[in-house]
């Protein structure tokens, strides 16, 4: 549920909890199609009259959705034919193999935007620092100044 909620679906949280709960990998995929399908159907009833918070348009991007769904689509046929063709240990590996790579992708991605908000984060706090010490300087010789004119009335 909580990664449906995310909008991430959860296959590859929703298989491995299934195959601690005694299922066979080929009942697993099925059983976690199902759970995946129907959340979002269920999300899409509850969204699809929804409004975008920051643009006058859908919160669902329909374009979006008209360019993936063809290869969804034929993701999901293959996919359901090499769960009945292969054995269950070649179906096992394969998922492990798709979750291991998309795992290190998502890392990869992850990585580089935390090294980008980094080098933004360190941009501004440079900036803060250098304006920092122009205004200290700036209300140093501001005081020094008026304490002059203060000696010499």
């Amino acid at each position: 549920m909580l990664t449906n909620a995310a909008g991430i679906g959860g296959g590859g949280a929703i298989l491995p909890i299934m195959m601690l709960w005694g299922f066979t990998p080929k009942v697993g995929v099925a059983l976690s199609n199902t759970i995946i399908f129907i959340g979002a159907v269920t999300r899409f009833v509850m969204d699809f009259n929804s409004h975008h918070p920051e643009k006058k348009a859908t919160l669902i991007d329909y374009g979006i959705v008209i360019l993936m769904l063809p290869s969804i689509m034929i993701g999901s046929f293959l996919g359901v034919q090499f769960n009945v063709v292969l054995p269950q240990a070649a179906v096992l590996i394969l998922l492990g193999s798709i979750l291991c790579f998309v795992s290190y992708k998502s890392t990869q991605q992850g990585l580089k935007l935390l090294r980008e908000e980094r080098k933004e984060n360190n941009t501004l706090k440079s900036l803060i620092g250098k304006l920092l010490i122009n205004s200290i300087s700036t209300c140093h010789r501001f005081t020094c100044i008026d304490l002059l004119i203060k000696i010499r009335n």
